[in-house]
């Protein structure tokens, strides 16, 4: 099982770039060019049913790149370097199967109101699998995140910023089988129309249409929601056209303090999170319908940050109904220097079989980029 990047780190680290982070200078040289990094270590304990227990530690490289080549066009890069393929059950595996791909890379031209974007890139479709806090919150929900696809997208932002910010995006895409779907040290090979698949097709016959909310403000803080809609065309092989639809939305409820006083142990805050989504014709099988409902917490008391989550997973094809679920929960603490440390224990279960799951995560991000999104995924 490949293990997302934590949610909770991201957050507690987003915070302390926004307190630390200096005004942007008034004039700028073009071009401009902003970076961050962000290095992961995780080592997972995995325990089954019938005694066997699989260790495996991995490093987990997040790398973004931003050239402003003027104050509308900019050109953006993401260069991930994680496992790519499970260790076996039962093993112990140190850095094993670890390849470097790049996840984005596209050109983008933006103003005020409009933004319009080409190249590779994830869609406007869910939320939770990149804002869903805590180690192992991320484990189902990344099966229905849109990433490594190549496309267009254009975004109209709308409504006073004073109510917000407002923005529908709709987008025309395909799976990426280009020179960029490889991966190098590990190779994962280069992706092809005879792998099918929902959204693998000859030329981009696939869409998102998304609406989406944030910083809404609250009497007692601020909503963000997202609303989304996707069309994949049919894969080689695929008996039916895949459809999706989403809704999710989270809150921030500040409780005391100022985010300026997180260092200091004084700023605490409670995140709330939910998300439903449906597939029809799941997986390009004609029939198969999947349902995903996810709730996660998280309080936030100065350096401490504390996560629950839980996510259901329903798989219903010829009359018959599987379900899948998953509980966890996470306690990390900022560390100087940009480091967070975390520790997370979780319960699953997927097709009938139990798993106890324990991690501990190491993580250093390094920013130099206001634009830069490893850290402002979180929420």
């Amino acid at each position: 099982m490949r293990i997302a990047m934590p949610g909770s780190c991201r957050a507690l680290l987003a915070l302390t770039s926004i307190a630390t982070g200096g005004a942007a200078s008034a004039q700028i040289a073009y071009p401009a060019i902003g970076t961050e990094t962000q290095i992961q270590f995780q080592h997972d304990m995995i325990r089954l049913p019938d005694g066997k227990t699989t260790q495996d530690l991995q490093l987990n490289i997040a790398h973004q790149t931003i050239i402003d080549f003027t104050d509308q066009f900019s050109v953006s890069s993401l260069m991930s370097m994680r496992q790519l393929v499970d260790p076996l059950d039962g093993s112990r595996a140190a850095f094993a199967n670890e390849g470097l791909y790049a996840e984005e890379l596209y050109a983008q031209w933006t103003d005020q109101t409009f933004k319009v974007r080409a190249g590779k890139f994830a869609q406007k479709f869910g939320r939770a699998w990149y804002l869903t806090p805590g180690v192992y919150g991320q484990n189902f929900v990344s099966d229905y995140q849109l990433a490594e696809q190549v496309g267009v997208e254009a975004s109209w932002v709308f409504l006073p910023y004073q109510f917000g910010q407002h923005q529908i995006s709709i987008s025309d895409f395909m799976a990426d089988r280009t020179f960029l779907s490889e991966s190098f040290f590990f190779n994962r090979g280069r992706a092809n129309i005879s792998m099918g698949g929902p959204g693998n097709t000859k030329d981009p016959q696939s869409y998102v249409l998304s609406y989406d909310a944030s910083n809404v403000p609250l009497p007692f803080g601020s909503l963000s929601y997202q609303a989304s809609y996707a069309w994949l065309g049919r894969g080689l092989g695929d008996s039916g056209v895949e459809n999706r639809a989403s809704f999710g939305a989270n809150a921030n409820i500040p409780l005391n303090g100022s985010v300026a006083e997180t260092l200091r142990g004084n700023f605490s805050q409670i995140r709330l999170m939910g998300e439903a989504v449906r597939r029809w014709d799941a997986n390009g099988v004609a029939g198969q319908r999947m349902d995903y409902l996810t709730g996660a917490m998280e309080y936030v008391r100065g350096n401490w940050v504390f996560d629950l989550s839980a996510t259901g997973r329903w798989t219903t094809y010829l009359g018959q109904t599987t379900a899948d679920r998953l509980a966890q929960a996470t306690i990390g603490y900022n560390l100087p220097f940009d480091t967070t440390i975390a520790l997370g224990v979780a319960y699953q279960r997927t097709g009938g079989v139990d798993g106890v799951y324990v991690g501990l995560q190491l993580t250093y991000t390094y920013t130099a980029c206001e634009r830069c999104m490893i850290l402002a995924k979180h929420y």
